[in-house]
């Protein structure tokens, strides 16, 4: 039977099975070939072939309300409406399988049940959410209206829904199959039927419960304005009802009726119900209707957001001007374009209105429990700009400090919309966050176009009149903020403080100057002929038109300095007047242009900037281009902050010499203990005994923390870290101190397991130069990708990013420092003499004295106790010329060396061990390299005997390892360089494994590298007190260490034997985890000490270490005899007390508290004799090789970052969030 239908023809077959069976009926299509694929059914199971024009129609349209609906899902936080564009992305997916049946193949059975599995399982989806909001609006309206709990609601129907819905798939798949097989469809049929029948009766029952809520309810629904929402929640429910009702009687009727085999049913009571009950919920969304505080937004500027979003990525995509942005720059920018047409939408309404921001600033500071405070000002300015009072509100961040700086914020929006605020009032709070700011204040002014400006001038000049006289707060405390409108706001302020505009009353800063002013994509002039508008459309976050809107706002004439801050004719006048004034000071200490280096305002904010660093050479300007991730940390320090509110004594015994030092306040928070922070300054001349003589001041830089429990009777530990040449405060940081840096590099968190809990702690940077210590000060650019060039005086500030810093550092003189560990000990005698006999901070009882140091410290540690002990004997038996004043007896306690590198032959073979046989068993290097370092230092004239060779003449001609000869210098020098060439760096360039962890792989960031940043931010530079940027590793220092071959001279074993014959206690701590001083050379050279009682130490056998008495857990072995111990501990690299806290500090404590280290039960004090018993060797104990640690690039130490991440940092398009690298990611 034939019919013409839609411009095709059909035919209807009626045939038998081959065995004579039941017939088989069903529609064919003559324009595609005979069904022969492997999943083609004899006929279409559709019962028509289906329109594309359709299913493409329905996928677009789905495709785009799934973006819709995802876009105010996640900006109105309403998460539960996720369901919907889930629902959505499975329509697309069903009508694009239907769009391939109708045009390749119709008769194709995998295309027929993708259509059908997805379609019939979206409304699931759908349903959900329709369930979720009836639910949201009982707890929005009142429970007492609903019928049913909401909780009942949710789960039964959706619960229901997902039922029936399986047994529809089910059902469907076997129709599908039957008709395959040439089977009886019948009970695949009833089984579909069955599904489609229970979800209608679930669906009633929900529309029932809807109306009997919605008529309960319906005065609250009036009284709450959400009759247009309830009305279209009505519709969009009794659609998708409808549909279900469709599907029942289609099913029911069975294959071939009327409503199965003709498609203008499926398009009027399947896709058009469906897409309809989507749009009434795109137009009303319950996110911005049922969610309290939620604004009523147009919908409309919703949909449109999402077009010029979608435009935006398609635009930036092809424009040429914006192909070197990154595709997640292109993303970003294409957010802000849609942020800025949903802004232009409504500019109108806000303005007409006149609504502020205050709502939204009260509803933040409620939602995230912030403590906040609003003051009225009243306003005085000239008509007809009289505004409206103004409204100071005072936020106090998340643990904010007691006393700081106080942010004076103004929000942007073009002064025309302030929903704008929501992203500011964050950024504000980190910003405040990063100077350590106590409180943000938010100037809430009056918006355009009901209150043009300068309304907002006259409310801004007298908020911050009110803050400095009715709050008191000095000019001085006070960092004014600003972001795009807010950001011309307070330029504009600052050009009215000097020059006082005509509309608003004069601000008075009583003699004083704001501390800074940061200016963040200022709309530096409000007009839209300029540069800016333009160039580079495709990188414009706002266009033309948008810009007009906001453009309507200004009363004045465009030409006042006030309003242009750049083209107006009076502006050069101005902007000499706040930074170069004729008389008095300048209006702020240091100010700031910041802008991105792909946004519409760029054009304009650099042109302002060089025109104030050009043309007015405003000396405490900065304009700064920044890259990503770059945005406040530069901007209130570059160069150090002068040091203020500091205590400087000088010498009772030398007026020359002086003390300064100031309480700092951070890191150590714990309530009621004191740290100081501060120098030593000896002048050039006072240090003697150097070998050479002193022409250059050393300025020792000291942070002392009281003991945490009964700081009086307390004993006193120095700390010192190695290199030569790292400062001390990464020990105090990442190891032991009382406080770790976390991962934002500006805030820190305190250490339990910090050596001050019990002991006070001294920590220094020495020798000079390195750290915080210095002999003479000197500008510097400093290029992380290159060098470090010394800024000329008088010479202009060059701009700096993320990869380009100015900063203030020492000399960098080599000959302006400690010319090896001996030298270095008599510069710190002398800082000892001083700081202990005059530093008001410390008042002992027990004047016991430790000393503790790392790595090269295997020196340092040994030289200074050495030194210390000879000079105690000299002032004992009157044989110290003591010059000025009198000398101090050191008592020193004990000597504890972590990691230390202290004899090299003694410890030069372990190499090759740790290398190739290791207790991790991680062969890092072959059998040939191993067995050629063994060869490197046996061979006549290799290692070995180099050094002996370099002893022997320092033994002759420097016997105090000063470095005045230069012969001994050659040859230590030369035999240091042969014994790493050929012993240390085959491993560092075979084994590719991290130098202070065999375990990990190089680069390894553990620990933690975040003290680096942290060390140079502005605040912390200026809670310590310091005149200039930290030095982690000096060059400088390094380099006059090796020049006189400072490793491998003899003598500092020959020390720590004297020490113990002494009765200093001497512990040695090794991770075994370390290659750079591995404990294998570690307890070597614990048994080659030559004391008295070193054969009776090395006969004591190795205990395992307990960090408590119940805890089962061994953390390593312990050599105890006498006052020296030895301890290898497990699962730790370089810098133990990073590693394993506990063990580090329990050793600690034991060894100053005279407790045996294995157990900490035995008083060593009372039984001298002690001695740990067990196996003499632990090198067969093994440990299991631990996890990698996370990798990423810390830009600060590029060594982190790949040659992709590094060549991200020159181009500049690297993400960066506090100086770790996102994108491109490790």
């Amino acid at each position: 039977q034939l019919e013409t239908n839609n411009c095709h023809t059909y035919a209807t077959l009626k045939m038998s099975d081959s065995d004579g069976g039941r017939p088989i009926e069903g529609h064919t299509d003559p324009n595609f070939p005979p069904p022969t694929g492997e999943w083609d059914t004899p006929v279409i199971i559709y019962g028509y072939t289906p329109s594309f024009a359709l299913a493409v129609l329905a996928a677009v349209l789905f495709l785009l309300l799934a973006i819709v609906h995802l876009w105010q899902s996640l900006r109105y936080k309403s998460y539960y409406f996720l369901t919907f564009p889930i629902g959505l992305v499975l329509e697309v997916v069903g009508y694009v399988a239907r769009a391939l049946s109708a045009k390749k193949n119709p008769y194709n059975l995998i295309y027929f049940i993708l259509n059908y599995f997805f379609i019939v399982t979206a409304p699931v989806f759908l349903a959900a959410g329709i369930y979720t909001v009836l639910s949201a609006l009982i707890h929005r309206l009142g429970r007492k209206f609903a019928p049913l709990p909401p909780k009942f609601v949710l789960w039964f129907f959706v619960t229901s829904d997902v039922i029936a819905t399986i047994t529809q798939v089910a059902g469907a798949a076997l129709i599908g199959v039957s008709q395959s097989n040439r089977d009886d469809p019948t009970t695949a049929n009833n089984i579909l039927l069955a599904g489609l029948a229970y979800q209608v009766f679930a669906m009633g029952c929900f529309v029932m419960s809807s109306g009997v809520f919605v008529w309960r309810a319906r005065r609250a629904v009036a009284a709450s304005g959400l009759t247009a929402f309830v009305s279209a929640f009505g519709v969009a429910t009794l659609l998708v009802y409808l549909r279900t009702i469709f599907r029942l009687a289609e099913t029911a009727e069975g294959l071939g009726g009327e409503l199965q085999t003709n498609e203008v049913y499926f398009g009027v009571l399947e896709f058009a119900p469906v897409v309809l009950a989507v749009m009434l919920f795109a137009a009303w969304h319950p996110g911005r209707l049922v969610n309290p505080g939620q604004r009523r937004a147009d919908a409309m500027g919703d949909i449109r957001a999402v077009f010029t979003f979608l435009s935006g990525v398609v635009r930036s995509k092809l424009s040429p001007e914006a192909q070197n942005l990154h595709w997640r720059q292109r993303l970003a920018l294409s957010a802000l374009q849609s942020k800025s047409a949903l802004l232009t939408s409504r500019q109108r309404t806000f303005g007409s209105s006149g609504t502020s921001a205050g709502h939204l600033i009260r509803e933040y500071c409620h939602a995230k429990g912030l403590s906040l405070r609003s003051v009225t000002v009243s306003n005085a300015g000239a008509q007809p700009f009289a505004a409206p009072p103004a409204i100071l509100h005072f936020i106090t961040p998340a643990s904010a400090p007691a006393t700081g700086l106080i942010v004076f914020y103004a929000y942007g929006g073009g002064y025309a919309a302030p929903i704008a605020v929501l992203g500011h009032i964050p950024m504000a709070l980190r910003a405040a966050k990063t100077i350590s700011a106590k409180k943000v204040v938010f100037i809430e002014y009056s918006l355009t176009p009901r209150h043009p400006y300068p309304s907002q001038l006259v409310q801004a000049a007298s908020g911050l009149q009110t803050l400095l006289d009715a709050e008191g707060v000095k000019a001085s405390e006070v960092v004014a903020m600003g972001d795009s409108a807010g950001g011309h706001l307070i330029a504009s302020l600052l050009a009215h403080i000097a020059v006082p505009s005509p509309y608003a009353l004069p601000v008075d800063l009583h003699g004083d100057q704001l501390a800074a002013a940061v200016m963040i994509s200022p709309w530096i002039a409000m007009t839209t002929d300029q540069a800016s508008f333009d160039t580079n459309e495709a990188t414009d976050f706002l266009d033309r038109p948008a810009a007009l809107l906001f453009k309507c706002g200004f009363a004045p004439n465009v030409g006042e300095p006030w309003a242009n801050l750049i083209d107006a004719p009076d502006s050069a006048h101005v902007w000499n007047s706040v930074f170069r004034p004729a008389t008095g000071k300048p209006v702020v200490r240091k100010a700031m242009v910041l802008t991105g280096t792909s946004e519409v305002l760029m054009d304009s904010n650099v042109a302002f900037g060089k025109r104030l660093l050009i043309e007015v050479m405003a000396p405490s300007f900065k304009s700064v281009l920044a890259l990503a991730g770059a945005l406040i940390a530069p901007v209130v320090g570059q160069f150090p902050p002068t040091p203020e509110g500091l205590t400087v004594l000088k010498s009772k015994f030398n007026e020359n010499i002086t003390i300064s030092f100031k309480e700092p306040g951070i890191c150590e928070t714990t309530p009621g203990v004191k740290s100081y922070s501060g120098y030593i300054h000896l002048p050039p001349g006072h240090i003697d005994g150097l070998g050479q003589e002193q022409t250059y001041p050393v300025n020792t830089f000291f942070w002392f923390f009281e003991a945490r429990k009964d700081p009086e009777n307390a004993p006193l530990s120095i700390w010192m870290n190695g290199g030569p040449g790292s400062s001390s405060m990464g020990g105090l940081l990442y190891e032991n101190g009382p406080c770790f840096v976390n991962p934002d590099s500006n805030t820190t968190r305190l250490n339990p397991w910090s050596w001050n809990n019990e002991v006070n702690m001294l920590y220094i940077d020495q020798p000079v130069q390195v750290g915080f210590s210095y002999d003479t000060l000197r500008n510097v650019t400093r290029n992380l990708l290159g060098s470090v060039q010394t800024l000329r005086p008088g010479a202009p500030i060059p701009e700096q990013n993320v990869t380009f810093h100015v900063g203030t550092y020492p000399s960098n003189n080599r000959d302006a420092t400690s010319q090896g560990s001996r030298n270095g000990a008599i510069s710190l005698w002398h800082f000892a003499q001083v700081w202990f006999q005059e530093f008001p901070g410390y008042h002992p009882n027990d004047d016991r004295i430790s000393i503790a140091s790392q790595s090269y410290g295997g020196r340092y540690g040994p030289a200074l106790a050495a030194f210390f002990q000879e000079q105690n004997e000299k002032i004992r038996d009157g044989t110290l010329d003591s010059g000025e004043g009198e000398n101090y007896i050191l008592n020193l306690d004990t000597l504890l060396l972590v990691n230390g590198c202290i004899d090299r032959k003694v410890q030069w073979p372990s190499y090759a061990t740790m290398a190739y046989n290791n207790t991790y068993d991680i062969a890092t290097v072959d059998e040939a390299t191993y067995l050629g370092m063994i060869d490197a230092f046996e061979r006549p004239g290799g290692c070995a005997d180099q050094i002996d060779e370099c002893q022997r003449l320092a033994r002759l001609d420097d016997p105090e390892n000063l470095g005045i000869n230069a012969n001994v210098n050659r040859v230590c020098q030369a035999a240091e360089t042969f014994c790493s060439r050929y012993i240390r760096d085959p491993y560092i360039q075979q084994s590719g494994r991290d130098y202070y962890d065999v375990t990990q792989v190089d680069p390894t960031l553990f620990p933690d590298p975040y003290y680096a940043a942290y060390l140079n931010q502005p605040h912390v530079q200026a809670a310590l007190g310091v005149p200039l940027n930290w030095t982690g590793s000096s060059s400088a220092v390094a380099n006059a260490y090796r020049g006189i071959g400072d490793y491998p001279r003899p003598g500092w074993i020959e020390d720590l034997g004297e020490l113990l014959d002494d009765g200093v206690k001497v512990s040695l701590m090794y991770g075994d985890r370390d290659f750079a001083c591995n404990w294998i050379g570690g307890e070597a050279a614990s048994l080659a000490i030559p004391w008295s009682q070193s054969d009776t130490f090395a006969d004591a056998g190795y205990a395992p270490l307990r960090t408590s008495c119940a805890s089962p857990k061994i953390a390593g072995q312990i050599r105890q005899h006498g006052n020296l111990s030895f301890a290898r501990v497990y699962q730790a690299g370089h810098a133990v007390p990073a590693y394993q806290p506990e063990a580090a500090y329990s050793i600690f404590m034991r060894a100053l508290f005279n407790r045996d280290l294995a157990t900490g039960r035995v008083d060593t004090a009372v039984k001298d004799d002690y001695s740990t018993s067990g196996p003499a060797d632990v090198l067969g104990v093994k440990n299991e090789v631990p996890e990698q640690y996370p990798d990423y690039c810390y830009i600060l130490d590029t060594s982190t970052c790949s040659a992709r991440q590094i060549a991200a940092l020159r181009n500049g398009s690297a993400v960066i969030k506090d100086y770790i690298m996102l994108e491109p990611s490790s």
